[in-house]
């Protein structure tokens, strides 16, 4: 039997670091892109290191419409797109929470995070105007803080992610 595959999602976070809502990748994306950045500090403050990670994902209602799936006839891919817009609005479109997610990709990268930006490029459509593939570009910035009562869970998600770093770390053989 084959090793189960690990799909890679976002997990939204409401106010109070419960979860909201989740988007589970389709498939995951070929590649991810990440950098870790200086970034100056306010007045006295040091600089810091801002991690930020880039994920393309392209979603396809094709086969789900040749398989006669009804919800995709109805509506194409606006619940997949609706559900990503809603990582970056937060709950009812308010700045309370808005952004604040966690992003999984395997055992070894379980990070709170902020949504920065949704690049959506919408290919295809229906009879309807629904769209039925489209490819989006998610931009995030891992975060060590949140305000009010989701700081406490995303503070601890940071500690644990930098925890896993250390460890893993401690494999290489830097001679």
């Amino acid at each position: 039997m084959p090793a189960r595959r690990e799909k890679g999602m976002l997990v939204r976070l409401g106010a109070d670091g419960s979860e909201a809502a989740r988007f589970v990748f389709p498939c995951n994306p070929e590649m991810l892109r990440r950098c870790v950045e200086l970034v100056p500090g306010v007045g006295d403050a040091p600089a810091r290191p801002a991690e930020l990670v880039f994920i393309q994902i392209r979603l396809d209602a094709v086969d789900a419409l040749a398989a006669g799936n009804a919800r995709a006839a109805r509506v194409g891919l606006h619940p997949e797109l609706a559900a990503l817009d809603l990582l970056a609005y937060g709950e009812r479109g308010t700045s309370a929470g808005a952004g604040l997610a966690v992003f999984h990709w395997g055992a070894n990268r379980v990070v709170p995070v902020r949504v920065r930006k949704l690049d959506v490029v919408e290919e295809a459509f229906d009879a309807a105007l629904n769209p039925i593939r489209a490819t989006v570009w998610v931009d995030l910035e891992v975060i060590d803080t949140a305000p009010g009562a989701a700081g406490r869970r995303v503070a601890s998600l940071f500690r644990a992610y930098i925890d896993r770093k250390t460890a893993l770390a401690r494999g290489v053989d830097s001679r």
